[in-house]
Formats: structure tokens, C-alpha cells, sequence
């Protein structure tokens, strides 16, 4: 059975949990792209900012198959790109920022990706942290399904944004996670960065949310270096990574 045949089960459960709310669907953005893709990346994120708009399709497969914007999406578009390509060391330049303004770029990165929100309900610009913690308290079993469907698959887990690793680990309460903390070069922006290493080698950042108010070039750099380390220190990555892959400026 396919995992998007499996999604749907799932999304069939929260429609009758959530009743009259407005589900905001969404996961593998295609699901034989997201398959063939090295590593596998599942970034998660409070909700979709979308509330009072008659369609909240601001997290559905469709809209970022199609690119979705340019603001967030963007962003996550080029961390996809750091994350594939950690072995080349790339830099940040304005050539990659005005690549990810590409529409055609970003469908190419996210049409590779699954994407999660914790809150299934429309937010709006600014998450109200009660119902974020409420609706995961709540909804934790249809959450850790949606999870448990990704997860013998996934790579990298990207938590995007403050208290989304946290709510996020809590659903996976059960597996066994090592912490470590990473600190960034850039001495103007001296920052920590945690991230764990699970038992069965998958590697969760607790990162910033793509609109945070912070250099693009420093995110890009930053997500690139864990991973590099990652996978320098514990020599774990699986083979067939990175294969095939074509350069983000070309």
C-alpha cells in the first residue's frame, strides 16, 4: 500500500476528530520523488499561516508541489539544497539566494521533501503556544501515526521554529535520543544549536522557523555544517546518499 494511500487513512481519522475545523493536509509532497531522494527529510513545523483565507492550503501536498511561496518555502527549499550537497561544502552566495526565489527551484527541492505541521488547524503570523501545546497534548496518537508512517524511511528531521523540537520529541517519547550541541563559527552570531542522534541513526535539528529575523546565509551555512558533522563524527550514513544530484547555480 502506498504511504500516500496510507496519509489519506490518517487525514480520514482527523477529518472526524477535528469535525467542522478546517484540516490543513499534508506530508510526502510526492511520494516517488521523496522515495529516490538522499537522504530522506521531513521538516516540521507549528501550523499553517493561513487563518480567515477561504482556502488554508498553505501546507497541502498541492501548493508545495507547485512551489508554494517564496517567503518560507524558499528558505526551506534552500536548506534541502545545503542539506543534499553538505559534502561539497558549498557557500552561501546571492547566486543560491536568487535560485531559491525560483519558482521552477523550488518545486525541483520540494516536490523531494515531506512536511508536517503540528497544529492540523490554520494559525495565524503569530502561533498562540497554549493551543499549539494543547492541540499536541491532545492529539498525540494521530500525530506519532502520522510519524510512525515516515520514520523507518526518514534521514533528517528538521523541527523548524521555538518549542517545535520540544512538542516534537515528545511524540517520540519511546525512542532513544542522544543530544549534542553544535556551535556555529560565525563569531558575529555565536549561537547553539542542539540536535540528536537516534538509536537508529537518524539525525533531529532543532532549528530556526524559515522566517526567523536571522541571516539566510547563516541558516544555510549552519544546517549544512550539522549535517556535515553529523555524519563525519558517527560515519553513519547509509549508502547511496547524494548520488546523481545536480548543483543548485547550474
Amino acid at each position: 500500500m502506498s504511504l500516500f494511500t496510507e496519509e489519506d487513512k490518517i487525514f480520514e481519522a482527523w477529518k472526524k476528530v477535528l469535525e467542522n475545523s478546517h484540516l490543513v493536509t499534508d506530508g510526502i509532497v510526492d511520494e516517488k520523488k521523496w522515495l529516490e531522494s538522499s537522504p530522506k527529510i521531513l521538516f516540521v513545523l507549528k501550523e499553517a499561516n493561513h487563518k480567515g483565507k477561504p482556502h488554508s492550503a498553505s501546507l497541502s501536498r498541492e501548493w508545495l508541489y507547485d512551489g508554494a511561496g517564496s517567503n518560507t518555502w524558499g528558505n526551506i527549499a534552500m536548506w534541502t539544497h545545503a542539506i543534499r550537497h553538505y559534502k561539497e561544502n558549498l557557500q552561501w552566495s546571492d547566486e543560491i539566494n536568487l535560485r531559491s526565489l525560483e519558482k521552477a527551484r523550488r518545486k525541483h527541492h520540494l516536490q523531494t521533501v515531506a512536511a508536517m505541521n503540528l497544529k492540523k488547524t490554520p494559525g495565524g503570523a503569530n502561533t498562540n503556544k497554549v493551543e499549539l501545546r494543547e492541540f499536541v497534548k491532545k492529539h498525540k496518537g494521530l500525530l506519532r501515526s502520522q510519524v510512525d508512517l515516515y520514520w523507518s524511511q526518514t534521514d533528517i528531521i528538521v523541527c523548524c521554529g521555538v518549542e517545535v523540537g520540544s512538542l516534537f520529541r515528545s511524540l517520540v517519547k519511546d525512542i532513544s535520543l542522544q543530544k549534542h550541541v553544535f556551535e556555529t563559527a560565525d563569531k558575529e552570531m555565536a549561537k547553539k544549536i542542539l540536535y540528536y542522534q537516534t538509536g537508529d541513526g537518524k539525525l533531529i535539528i532543532d532549528f530556526y522557523h524559515p522566517q526567523a529575523h536571522i541571516s539566510k546565509g547563516f541558516m544555510y551555512n549552519s544546517i549544512r555544517d550539522i549535517v556535515s558533522l553529523f555524519y563525519k563524527l558517527w560515519g553513519i550514513e547509509r549508502s547511496g546518499f547524494f548520488n546523481g544530484r545536480e548543483k543548485w547555480a547550474k
